[in-house]
This record gives C-alpha cells, sequence and structure tokens, in this order.
C-alpha cells in the first residue's frame, strides 16, 4: 500500500470511531440486509430473555429482537455507545471488554456476535467464544455473523479499507465456534463482502483441573 492510499485508509479509520459515521458506512456496505437475515434467527414465539451483544458497537442488533427481549450492547469504544444511545430503541449499554465479559456464569439466554472477529487477534477470539459460552445459559444460543475471506476482488478490496486486521476463512470460523457450540444453523451469503452466520447451543464447558 503506497503512502497516500495508507494515509486514505487512516482517515477512514478515524471517521469510522465516530458513532454516526460508523452506522453510515455500515449502510453503505449493506448493514440492511445483514441485520435483516440475522433477525431471521432471532425471533421466537417465547421471546429471547436476556439478550448479550457481544461488540455491539451502536445497537444495531436491538432493531430486530422482539420488544420484550432484555438486550445489553456490550462494546469498548464510547462513542458507538452514545450513538447506541441516540437511536432510544431501548436496552442497557455496558463498555467492555469482550476477552472477559462482566457477567455471571450461565446468566444469558442468547449471545449476538456480529462482525466482530475480524478485530480479534487469535487469542482475543478464543477467548471472547470461551466468556460467550461461560455467560450463556445451558439452554441458551449463540449467533455469530461476519465477513469472511474472499477471493474477489471486492472483497480483497474492502479488506484492505477495513479498520479489522483478522479476517477469517468460513472453515477457521466454523471450527473455533465449533469447539465450544453445537453448531445447528450454517449460512453463507454474499453482498459486497461475502458473510457466514452461524446458530448454535453451548456445550458444556470442561470441568475445572
Amino acid at each position: 500500500m503506497n503512502d497516500g492510499a495508507a494515509d486514505m485508509t487512516g482517515l477512514l479509520h478515524r471517521l469510522a470511531a465516530d458513532g454516526w459515521v460508523y452506522d453510515r458506512i455500515q449502510d453503505v456496505a449493506g448493514a440492511h440486509e445483514v441485520y435483516r437475515r440475522l433477525g431471521r434467527h432471532l425471533v421466537t414465539q417465547e421471546g429471547n430473555g436476556w439478550v448479550l451483544d457481544v461488540g455491539g458497537g451502536t445497537g444495531r442488533t436491538r432493531q430486530v429482537l422482539d420488544r420484550q427481549s432484555r438486550y445489553v450492547c456490550l462494546d469498548l469504544e464510547e462513542a458507538k455507545l452514545t450513538q447506541f444511545q441516540r437511536r432510544a430503541t431501548g436496552g442497557l449499554p455496558v463498555r467492555g471488554d469482550a476477552t472477559l465479559l462482566p457477567f455471571q456464569t450461565a446468566s444469558l439466554d442468547l449471545a449476538v456476535c456480529v462482525n466482530v472477529s475480524h478485530h480479534l487477534t487469535g487469542l482475543q477470539f478464543e477467548a471472547v467464544l470461551d466468556e460467550t459460552r461461560r455467560v450463556l445459559r445451558p439452554t441458551g444460543r449463540f449467533v455469530f455473523l461476519d465477513a469472511i475471506l474472499s477471493e474477489r476482488w471486492i472483497g480483497r478490496t474492502l479488506w484492505g479499507l477495513d479498520r479489522g486486521s483478522y479476517p477469517r476463512s468460513p472453515a477457521a470460523l466454523r471450527a473455533a465456534v465449533a469447539r465450544r457450540f453445537h453448531i445447528q444453523g450454517d449460512e453463507q451469503f454474499r453482498l459486497w463482502h461475502e458473510y457466514l452466520l452461524l446458530v448454535s447451543h453451548p456445550q458444556p464447558s470442561p470441568a475445572p483441573i
């Protein structure tokens, strides 16, 4: 990447740190369709109970949940949580680290993780999955969605501009999730990016040694 391209990418990353700008970038990238597909797996007759949005950013997941869900949006970036609060759609903003979730073991009914894993190193991603399994009830669900590595030119171009540095193949993502969860739904789809969506239930955590 030449200096001019690097400067432009750096500017885009700084702009994307603002919650409102971040939402506009997501809109251009096809967020409406991404969340429409996500929402099909979040609507239940009995409701979702306590819902944790891991790395939830500006809280867009709240818009595709039933109104009875008790929604918690966890993110490290204050600007995104501020934008979430401006939406006034209900829910609790929590500033915290997804690798060390500030919630009790087996206390939540549903965890959602959207467009987060490509921002995480291998160790961070493993920790987030471990923590997500820990805080879910045995009957809970985990819904994972992220863009994946692609050989398409548009995919390579978008990854060059993205703030995330760790895109992964669908096989790698499935394997990481499957070590902690029973995958019961698996969908790949293509917009500008290519995406993987997994619906799963927790496996029992290993007994302490």
